[in-house]
């Protein structure tokens, strides 16, 4: 008796261990839209991969437009326009006045300059890191 039960518990044991689960699901599934999020803010202007594509370290995905960057940069060209119209001025004959003007206004231009660098830098670390695709 002893040795049915022991025979039966083993049976059950090694039947019951040998299955596997069938209710196994595999499947794909389809969304219209996606969230990607990055450092800097802006629009995906274009994507460089298609669904399935092998990609490496540093490929650029995607193209952003960043209405905050376009924004800074035209702020920059504006100080330059503005700068050289000055030095026009300047050259040209100025009072005194207008020399203490410039000169206060060269000064802060130094300062965005050197901000501009530094975040130039900033930039460049970040594309290095490759947190930042190399064409922004």
């Amino acid at each position: 008796m002893k040795n049915t039960f022991f025979i039966l518990t083993f049976l059950l044991l090694t039947l019951g261990c040998g299955k596997k689960p069938k209710n196994q699901i595999q499947g794909k599934i389809e969304r219209d839209q996606i969230a990607i999020t990055s450092k800097i803010p802006g629009r995906v202007l274009k994507f460089y991969v298609s669904e399935g594509a092998n990609v490496k370290k540093g490929d650029t995905l995607a193209v952003l437009d960043s209405p905050e960057v376009d924004a800074k940069r035209d702020q920059a060209i504006g100080a330059v326009t503005s700068a050289e119209a000055q030095y026009e001025m300047a050259v040209k004959g100025a009072t005194r006045n207008q020399l203490k003007q410039l000169t206060a206004n060269q000064t802060a231009l130094r300062e965005q300059y050197a901000f501009a660098e530094k975040s130039l830098k900033r930039l460049e670390n970040l594309v290095k890191d490759s947190l930042v695709p190399q064409q922004t």
